[in-house]
């Protein structure tokens, strides 16, 4: 599974802080044969990066939990998130405890569970799911599906 959140100001900018920010997570499961499952959530309150990067652990344990999954491993590129739930760091910041105490609630509920922090460019799905979500502006309580897929670049027709 790997996981990232996204939170941006209404004119677009990444913040840290700003309750007023539009955030979205996205989160790749990737199958033992190799398929993808892609999510991408648009959350109904602004939050910041951290918050939105742990709210996308929550609901990834959440889907994998009911899709089931027993053994898990998670990729994210928030250092302080990963080495939070790995217990490496002390979560400092009060905002930050409930989210943290739900995951390892979560996290205790799987027979196996490994989590790995990867670097920015590895985790360009997520990202870019997360990214999405926080650009998007639906109305409450809406749910959109978006298909993405991939084709060719119009060939010019022979003379």
């Amino acid at each position: 599974m790997y996981f990232d959140g996204a939170s941006r100001s209404p004119d677009g900018t990444k913040q840290e802080t700003t309750k007023n920010n539009k955030s979205g997570i996205g989160i790749v499961f990737v199958t033992l044969e190799g398929a993808l499952l892609p999510y991408s959530f648009a959350l109904s309150e602004g939050c910041s990066n951290n918050e939105a990067e742990y709210e996308f652990v929550i609901v990834g344990l959440e889907l994998a939990l009911q899709i089931p999954i027993i053994e898990l491993t998670i990729y994210g590129d928030s250092q302080l998130v990963v080495k939070q739930l790995r217990g490496e760091y002390t979560v400092r910041r009060t905002n930050l405890v409930p989210y943290h105490e739900r995951a390892n609630q979560l996290l205790s509920q799987f027979g196996k569970v490994q989590i790995f922090h990867i670097r920015r460019g590895v985790n360009a799905r997520a990202d870019s799911l997360a990214g999405l979500a926080a650009s998007m502006t639906l109305p409450d309580n809406k749910t959109i599906t978006i298909t993405v897929g991939e084709r060719r670049v119009l060939q010019p027709l022979n003379q």
